[in-house]
């Protein structure tokens, strides 16, 4: 990398592996590739969602209580989670909107965790 800053900038690629990237609004995204790293902590948050919950959030939808299946501990609002499918497999991020706790959800329609990244995003956009 240290060689890197004799080059000009547009004859620079890239370096490594993304794993994140800043918006216009400088809040700080994790993608795709940073989420077999990330996940391999114990304090990761996770959320298990049904088959239905997952077919909508490969699709670039959120989630609704209705897809939720189990989580590890309860959530606040604004927290950053994992989303694992049935089969165990990690499906991408999300963010928790409102506090999820399994004893009383009240509406079904609405939006509980918003889609952040998820493996299907190469397929949609490619």
């Amino acid at each position: 990398m240290r060689q890197s800053q004799s080059f000009q900038e547009h004859h620079v690629g890239s370096l490594g592996t993304c794993l994140a990237r800043h918006t216009h609004s400088n809040r700080l995204l994790l993608v795709v590739p940073s989420i077999k790293i990330i996940s391999s902590y114990p304090s990761s948050n996770s959320l298990g969602v049904t088959r239905s919950g997952e077919t909508l959030f490969i699709r670039g939808l959120h989630i609704s209580p209705t897809s939720l299946a189990w989580a590890n501990k309860n959530l606040v609002g604004g927290e950053g989670i994992f989303l694992v499918g049935p089969s165990g497999i990690i499906l991408g991020f999300g963010e928790v909107i409102d506090g999820i706790q399994f004893q009383k959800i009240s509406n079904y329609k609405k939006t509980i965790v918003v889609n952040h990244g998820d493996i299907g995003s190469y397929t949609r956009t490619y």
